[in-house]
């Protein structure tokens, strides 16, 4: 039996039970989890060759959960692709960089600006740093500048084919 924070059970269990599975399976044990007498255990059934490996893959799999955190970070969401990248490239790189991190961005229909980074701890720090640098530098190079121009003005400041705006947007 293994005395286990029930904040940890999601995580044992893994997706649609697939860490769960895959120890019973490669052990042939009996996993059941379990609260008795206000303890949260969880209960290894087996050959002792079996029992044995299995408590060891699910004291490792616990060791690395309690290691893991989640920080989020705030990204205005306009600057989101430009740390994707095109076609991912730069997300990618910095996956790469820290490569034990997860980052997920808020979904394309989502006006978010929480970026949220799990991972080992030492990893997700590192991650965060080199978030809140990049984001910094883009907000200090993507300055913005709202206007409201009445709407029968529009064709003046768009002009010709566009013309007006491409100056506008090059000067």
């Amino acid at each position: 039996e293994l005395e286990v924070d029930p904040q940890y059970y999601k995580h044992i269990i893994g997706k649609s039970g697939a860490n769960i599975n895959r120890i019973r399976s490669e052990t042939s044990v009996q996993i059941n989890i379990s609260e008795l007498n206000g303890k949260n255990l969880i209960r290894l059934e087996g050959s002792h060759e079996g029992v044995s490996e299995a408590k060891k893959q699910l004291t490792q799999l616990i060791k690395k959960i309690e290691n893991e955190i989640e920080k989020e970070i705030t990204i205005d969401n306009r600057f989101h692709r430009n740390i994707i990248g095109s076609k991912g490239d730069k997300i990618r790189e910095i996956r790469e960089k820290f490569n034990q991190v997860q980052i997920s961005f808020p979904g394309a229909g989502e006006k978010s600006n929480s970026v949220k980074i799990r991972g080992p701890k030492q990893d997700v720090t590192n991650c965060f740093k080199f978030l809140q640098k990049m984001n910094k530098e883009l907000e200090e190079t993507n300055f913005v500048l709202k206007v409201s121009i009445f709407r029968q003005f529009h064709k003046y400041v768009i002009g010709k084919a566009g013309a007006n705006i491409n100056k506008i947007r090059e000067g």
